[in-house]
């Protein structure tokens, strides 16, 4: 840590209550710098005013006007900050102990706090909520799917948040869909970032409504997904000849159900007897399953390595003096090139977890149990899967219908 972080930090909360101080240090231990690095910038735009009467804070802080709002943005702030320097797990423990801490003090943002501010007043609510998001267990790629749609919107708009209304966010989505021709399913997807974004910070009270509230769902068409059909597997099985790292993907795909990113974050460790250990969405793990076929698979394709790479799959040739983990885009460009070459349309990754799905609740898998084997946190998704389609409709005619 820097000397000269190190003295700023000692001298803001040389003036400050004691007990935060003692209170992160037990807590947190040598990694105390850390935090108070985190929130020293924050408390340097923070007056101070204890409240002696604590037992009737409630009413104290409605005779002085004190506004809470403050509090929450303080905390808001320091936990954004922390972020910076420590984990989300620690951040949200920087969270709580603020939060409990700062009953006993009424906080009252100092004016010339303004004239230092570099980050918009806009910008500065956008950071908050991705925070907020952050801690909440979003990733990365959600965060920046996030934040890339608020920025459009806000281009678009080009008004202080707090003033937004319905018929702005109306407005931007009818030029989105008239102007970029866009999908009603992907119109709709635009319209949840924005509802999440607007709610959030309704909620923490850093706007007075929600705007976005009274816009309704926006109707998607239903396009039927189908799985690969039997005939289509064994071709693509059979495509893979001796190519045993295609060969391994395919029939983990197909046994597994992952996601592309799943597959590209596996590793040669996490696997044990005929199960591995996958992080999926929202950093969430989870056990999927090997079957005969996808062990031995990748048992062959195992052998066939020297490399000390901890990657489930990785290049076959060697990238700056080494063989590197498969990536999600890699992984794709295999999949459909070898869809283009055997004249298999759409072929893709996640059609084999679609396939997948369906195979098993076709030869009566409960859908419960195939929800968690795919990582899905609502059921409702799973039933995707669970639709009829117009063979299954043909086929129960034939065998109910006479």
């Amino acid at each position: 840590m820097h000397a000269k972080k190190i003295a700023t930090v000692a001298h803001h909360l040389k003036e400050y209550p004691y007990n935060i101080v003692s209170v992160v240090e037990k807590i947190f231990l040598n990694e105390k710098v850390l935090i108070f690095v985190a929130i020293a910038g924050q408390l340097a735009y923070i007056k101070r005013e204890k409240n002696m009467q604590y037992c009737n804070k409630s009413k104290t802080e409605s005779k002085e006007g004190v506004s809470m709002d403050d509090k929450t943005e303080f905390v808001r702030m320091a936990t954004t900050q922390c972020l910076k320097y420590m984990s989300v797990n620690e951040a949200n423990k920087v969270e709580q102990i603020l939060s409990v801490l700062l009953t006993k003090y009424s906080l009252k943002k100092e004016t010339y706090a303004l004239s230092t501010e570099t980050v918009t007043p806009n910008q500065k609510l956008v950071n908050t909520f991705l925070a907020i998001k952050k801690i909440s267990g979003l990733t990365d790629k959600s965060l920046k799917a996030y934040n890339n749609e608020i920025q459009m919107m806000l281009k678009a708009i080009n008004k202080p948040i707090a003033d937004i209304k319905v018929n702005d966010i109306r407005a931007y989505l009818a030029f989105e869909q008239l102007n970029k021709n866009v999908s009603n399913s992907y119109l709709d997807t635009k319209l949840r970032y924005l509802k999440s974004f607007f709610k959030t910070l309704r909620i923490e009270g850093y706007i007075p409504n929600d705007p976005a509230e009274k816009i309704t769902k926006i109707k998607a068409e239903k396009v039927i997904r189908k799985p690969f059909t039997p005939i289509e597997t064994e071709k693509i099985r059979d495509a893979a000849g001796k190519d045993l790292r295609l060969k391994a993907i395919i029939e983990f795909l197909l046994s597994t159900g992952c996601r592309v990113t799943e597959v590209e974050n596996a590793n040669r460790s996490d696997i044990k007897d005929d199960k591995l250990i996958i992080t999926g969405k929202g950093n969430k793990q989870r056990y999927v399953y090997l079957n005969a076929q996808a062990k031995l698979a990748l048992e062959k394709y195992e052998n066939t390595r020297s490399d000390t790479n901890n990657a489930l799959f990785v290049s076959k040739v060697k990238i700056k003096g080494e063989y590197k983990r498969l990536e999600k885009g890699q992984i794709e460009n295999i999949i459909r090139e070898l869809g283009r070459n055997i004249g298999i349309e759409n072929c893709h990754p996640h059609r084999f977890r679609r396939t997948m799905a369906t195979d098993a609740l076709r030869a009566g898998m409960p859908i419960e149990q195939v929800s968690l084997m795919l990582g899905h946190e609502e059921l409702t998704t799973t039933q995707i899967y669970a639709r009829s389609d117009e063979s299954d409709v043909y086929q129960a005619h034939q065998k109910y219908v006479r």
